[in-house]
């Protein structure tokens, strides 16, 4: 028991130190850099490692419960998963748009000004964009959800099973730190959040991914869609939501959900 104890502290004084070391010795190492936005993004997944991704293992890895609990996540992709993760990615560009459209207008109205987000990138040929949607949509994506939903969701749903997807939600929009898109991100994460729970894991994952490079893509061609469009994409946010969150059903044992 005192050797797990140990164990257990001295991973969490690891992932301690590696948060830490993401947090300050990485932005120390390139200030005054001039980084192109490229440059940045890829400095930012580089940061999410060391943020979320190795202390995440750490944390779940100094509890066997805990670990078995994580494992738990780790559900098979089938075919309609994917189908509905993709689906319910490229819709929530145009919903989630629309949701913090909303509430600009509270937020220029309470602060006086609308705070100012870092743009996208507008990659150029096959390498920018190869590395745009590495370091902004599948790193991200990733090391977000390990944490998030593999780490803190696990462990308040131990304890409040029901309000644990909102609650790590809340959370997720609030460590981004990023009042203009705030209720968009708390939908997104609620989303994320359920989607873990009747999905697993890499469910989360993908469609966290998927959502990242539609808005990607989307900046890239300006942002410009129809309104034919835009109701299509709320018919099929709706329909997505239906089937990706209803109780998944038993497939057969080849996962290809058929």
């Amino acid at each position: 028991m005192r050797s797990d104890n140990a164990r257990a502290w001295f991973s969490y004084a690891a992932a301690a130190l590696l948060a830490a070391g993401g947090y300050f010795l990485l932005p120390m190492l390139f200030a005054g850099a001039e980084l192109t936005l490229i440059e940045y993004y890829m400095l930012n997944a580089v940061q999410q490692l060391f943020l979320f991704v190795a202390p995440s293992i750490l944390i779940l890895r100094a509890r066997d419960a805990r670990w078995q609990r994580f494992k738990m996540q780790l559900k098979k992709l089938t075919t309609d998963t994917t189908g509905y993760c993709m689906l319910l990615a490229v819709a929530c560009t145009v919903v989630i748009s629309l949701v913090v459209a909303l509430w600009l207008p509270i937020v220029e109205n309470t602060l006086g000004h609308v705070p100012e987000q870092t743009p996208l990138p507008d990659p150029t040929g096959a390498g920018e964009w190869l590395t745009a949607l590495v370091c902004i949509a599948v790193v991200p994506a990733a090391a977000e959800e390990l944490f998030f939903r593999g780490f803190v969701q696990n462990a308040v749903s131990k304890y409040f099973p029901r309000a644990a997807a909102a609650g790590t939600a809340l959370f997720f929009a609030a460590l981004h730190i990023d009042i203009a898109a705030l209720p968009g991100l708390f939908l997104m994460g609620y989303l994320l959040g359920k989607t873990m729970e009747r999905r697993g894991i890499f469910a989360s994952m993908l469609l966290h991914a998927m959502y990242n490079a539609a808005v990607l893509l989307l900046n890239a061609r300006g942002g410009q869609i129809g309104s034919a469009a835009v109701w299509l994409c709320i018919f099929a946010f709706f329909f997505a939501v239906r089937r990706l969150l209803r109780e998944e059903e038993n497939h057969a044992a080849d996962g290809t959900g058929m």
